[in-house]
């Protein structure tokens, strides 16, 4: 085999070993990254996530995500997490603040999106001083 025609067939070969490995990490990502941090904008920055569970797999958790965000592109990004505005006769509990120490919104439920998959459990968000929050719950 000639020289140009091996390195062309190591350079095939380490293409392809690249891609499979992209694909793969790729993959892994998808899976493991929880949707809220997915679906940011690029243009999110100080991307902080918290997970609290009770031990009991899909039963009595909190995750919470708080991102820098332009308030331009809440809306979209509520959109695609599947969040509506929260009407005004509805229920949700306020914004707990403390734990950890970097979850600090308002406890205000004012310019909250909501989705309620549950009667115990939903997601919601809003933006509030430069920042995204979203919190998920399951009780």
């Amino acid at each position: 085999m000639r020289r140009k025609n091996k390195v062309l067939l190591v350079a095939a070969i380490a293409m392809a070993v690249a891609a499979y490995g992209g694909a793969i990490w790729y993959g892994w990502h998808v899976l493991t990254t929880w949707r809220a941090v997915r679906a940011l904008p690029w243009s999110a920055s100080d991307v902080r996530e918290y997970y609290q569970d009770s031990g009991f797999p899909l039963y009595d958790y909190f995750h919470y995500v708080k991102a820098r965000m332009p308030e331009s592109e809440f809306p979209a990004y509520a959109a695609r997490l599947g969040l509506r505005p929260l009407a005004q006769h509805e229920r949700v509990a306020i914004w707990n603040s403390g734990e950890p120490g970097w979850w600090d919104p308002s406890s205000s439920l004012e310019g909250t999106h909501v989705r309620l998959d549950a009667p115990d459990g939903g997601t919601k968000a809003k933006w509030e001083n430069g920042h995204v929050y979203v919190e998920a719950w399951q009780n």
